[in-house]
C-alpha cells in the first residue's frame, strides 16, 4: 500500500517521516524545496498586498519561512489624492534576514 493511500494514524513514526519526505519532493511545497537547494529567489504574494523576493533558508509545511537578501515591495497613494486620482507610487524595502509567517501569505 501507498504512503500517500494510507492514513496517517495507520503509520509508524518512519513511515510518517517518509511521507514528508515525499510531500515535500513531489507537492507543491517542491519550489520551495528546490529554492532551498538550488539557492535561487522566490517572489512571494503577501496577504497585505506585499511582495516579498528574497532567498528561502528555511520552511515548514505550514509555509513559515526564514528569507535572506528581502526585498519588500508595495504600492502606496497619497493620502490627499486618494480621493481625487489614482496617483500610486511603488515603495521598497531592503532587509538582510526576516521571518514570515504562513498566514500571510496568498495563494493565486
Amino acid at each position: 500500500m501507498s504512503l500517500l493511500n494510507k492514513s496517517k494514524s495507520e503509520m509508524t513514526p518512519e513511515e510518517l517521516q517518509k511521507r514528508e519526505e515525499e510531500e515535500f519532493n513531489t507537492g507543491p511545497l517542491s519550489v520551495l524545496t528546490q529554492s532551498v537547494k538550488n539557492n535561487t529567489q522566490e517572489l512571494i504574494n503577501c496577504r497585505n498586498n506585499k511582495k516579498l523576493l528574497g532567498r528561502v533558508k528555511a520552511f515548514d509545511r505550514h509555509c513559515n519561512m526564514v528569507l535572506e537578501n528581502v526585498k519588500e515591495m508595495w504600492t502606496e497613494s497619497p493620502r490627499a489624492a486618494r480621493a481625487r486620482s489614482p496617483s500610486q507610487s511603488t515603495r521598497t524595502a531592503t532587509s538582510p534576514r526576516c521571518s514570515c509567517a504562513g498566514t500571510l501569505l496568498s495563494w493565486s
